[in-house]
């Protein structure tokens, strides 16, 4: 059996292996308490669940050492030899990117690449660019060591320039068990609104008492709350207060995970957010869009108010709503799942084990939408890229991705344009024509090329963990006469 190090390089996580502390010690108290404190601390939530889901999987037999260090020197780097597998979990402080920079040169001098897996932290070209690391380092870490991440959002020069890359998509998580909450849904009255510390320009607080005063002035809300939470709070507060919250209305402009957010979901609250809030644009030449399964997208404030105020007509489908948000979390963020994570990288198992189908123009082929339905849920398909006539769009998909929940099939968009047959780059909606533009800021585009679609369905299979695209007939021959496309290119 593989000898595996699991490394720290965080104050925190020291403390908390010198005081052999237990998975079942981060609990409600722990978060409550002057330890914990009441500043937001992501990068830590992140460790402990990491830390969590490696004690599961020592349970099961793995030869797992955790271990935190504050430095490096011979003693350690002596000790990272007797290991077959070391995961170094880098945080984004001074200290941390000192000894990561010095791993990342002891790794390069004894070629040890193929040993070392690096975390989901640290916006790595930003460092670069603060002259934290060098080109060669970052070159060591994406495309020699396996690199975990989550989201495309700050590797976009990676996929801007087509670089080969060891990149695995590798979700974070929480403890789903201890944040739910068993308050039904009918019985919460408020619409919270969480904001971020001052000077966060990406959070967009300004949006937030905007849409307040449009709650406010709606009759056919005044029945529900309003709570505006700022800074600083502790971690169970906001967690009680979720317990009473039916809507949480996010704002933010860019996000890569938010524990403010999926903390709610996990205690089923309804979670809005805009519509381009986890979408990867890569250089305006293409889209991919994160966890389009997660909440209830929002356009516009008036679009965000007209869907609060359908789901208050209907609570069969706010009731839904509720069961979608924690049932989206426990499956993908659990700390059970984060340990079956772990368990197939640390055993070579795959993790990208999900089957795309991309679909040419319509869906007249099938017969009807059910009949395609039907097709997709018998041959177990959890995705489906449509390739559409631009002059002939499907009402049904009206944005970037949609999410089918009665069915659980993700549909994502990608134009095709009928004046030539030409392939277009992933698009935007104008909202203001309703028409499609070709790319995100309303260019006319050239004709799709090869590396295009080639980058493009790349980053959908990490992203949305494919291991498989399908074509159908018509579309298999596109891609081969116009592009020179053959498949095992992306599967690759």
């Amino acid at each position: 059996m593989k000898k595996i190090l699991f490394l720290y390089f965080d104050y925190f996580m020291k403390k908390a292996l010198e005081e052999n502390i237990k998975m079942e010690d981060f609990n409600l108290s722990f978060y409550g308490s002057d330890e914990w404190g009441d500043k937001a601390n992501s990068t830590s939530r992140l460790l402990i669940t990491n830390f969590q889901a490696i004690e599961k999987l020592k349970t099961k037999g793995f030869n797992i050492e955790q271990v935190a260090v504050t430095k490096i020197n011979n003693t350690i780097l002596d000790k990272l030899k007797n290991y077959d597998l070391v995961i170094v979990n880098q945080t984004a402080n001074n200290k941390s990117h000192e000894i990561t920079s010095e791993l990342i040169d002891y790794i390069k001098k004894e070629r040890l690449y193929d040993k070392f897996i690096f975390g989901t932290e640290v916006t790595w070209f930003a460092e670069l660019a603060k002259g934290r690391y060098t080109e060669e380092q970052l070159d060591a870490i994406y495309t020699k060591c396996t690199l975990l991440r989550h989201t495309a959002k700050t590797d976009r020069p990676i996929y801007a320039k087509n670089k080969k890359n060891n990149i695995i998509e590798f979700e974070i998580g929480l403890d789903t068990n201890l944040v739910k909450s068993e308050k039904k849904i009918t019985e919460r009255n408020s619409i919270t609104f969480v904001c971020a510390p001052p000077g966060r320009v990406t959070k967009n607080n300004e949006l937030v008492d905007e849409i307040i005063g449009k709650i406010i002035s709606s009759e056919k809300l005044n029945h529900l709350k309003v709570k505006k939470v700022t800074p600083p709070y502790r971690t169970s507060q906001l967690w009680s207060i979720y317990d009473n919250t039916r809507y949480l209305i996010f704002t933010s402009n860019g996000e890569t995970f938010s524990y403010v957010l999926n903390d709610a979901k996990s205690k089923g609250v309804v979670t809005l957010y805009p519509e381009h809030m986890f979408e990867n644009n890569i250089s305006g030449e293409y889209t991919v869009v994160s966890y389009p399964e997660s909440g209830v997208h929002y356009k516009t404030t008036d679009e965000l108010i007209n869907k609060i105020i359908e789901l208050e007509k209907n609570k069969e489908s706010l009731k839904l709503e509720s069961y979608h948000s924690r049932d989206f979390v426990v499956k993908n963020f659990s700390i059970e799942k984060i340990s079956e994570n772990w368990e197939r990288l640390i055993t070579g198992r795959p993790i990208n084990t999900k089957k795309c189908y991309l679909l040419d123009s319509s869906l007249e082929s099938f017969g009807s939408k059910s009949e395609f339905q039907r097709f997709i849920m018998k041959n177990d398909i959890h995705s489906v890229i449509i390739i559409e006539d631009k002059n002939n769009l499907s009402p049904e998909f009206d944005a970037l991705s949609y999410y089918d929940k009665l069915n659980g099939i993700l549909y994502h968009r990608y134009i095709y344009n009928i004046n030539g047959g030409t392939l277009r780059k992933f698009v935007k909606l104008d909202d203001k024509s309703k028409m499609y533009k070709y790319t995100s800021n309303g260019d006319i585009v050239e004709k799709e090329k090869k590396e295009h679609v080639i980058n493009f369905l790349r980053l959908y299979k990490r992203i949305h963990k494919v291991d498989k695209f399908i074509l159908n007939e018509t579309l298999n021959k596109k891609f081969k006469d116009e592009l020179s496309i053959d498949l095992e290119m992306i599967h690759n």
